[in-house]
């Protein structure tokens, strides 16, 4: 019996590759499972005020993920440049986010 063969198997494979290359993953070195993000934990986001998070990649953020969080809220930036990023909620919680 031959093996199934998926008409859209290379293309889906070239926009993971894509995808990817657009996030930024980026080895520090020759070690498997390094990448080029900061991670920040316990970051406590409000619709009040934007909180500002010092990233550290010495470039402008690819994009970032929210990791974990304590309550339904949605969190946006408001601001990016190669320094740091503005984080604002729609209400309070406690978040974990990883910068790309």
């Amino acid at each position: 019996m031959a093996d199934p063969t998926y008409p859209y198997e290379d293309h889906l494979f070239s926009n993971f590759e894509e995808l990817f290359e657009r996030l930024s993953i980026e080895p520090k070195d020759n070690k498997p499972g390094n990448f080029n993000g900061y991670i920040v934990e316990n970051l406590v986001v409000s619709a009040v005020a934007s909180v500002t998070v010092r990233h550290q990649l010495k470039r402008i953020p690819t994009g970032y993920f929210i990791i974990k969080k304590n309550a339904a809220v949605d969190v946006y930036h408001t601001d990016i440049d190669d320094e740091s990023i503005e984080i604002l909620g729609t209400g309070t919680a406690t978040i974990t986010l990883l910068v790309l």
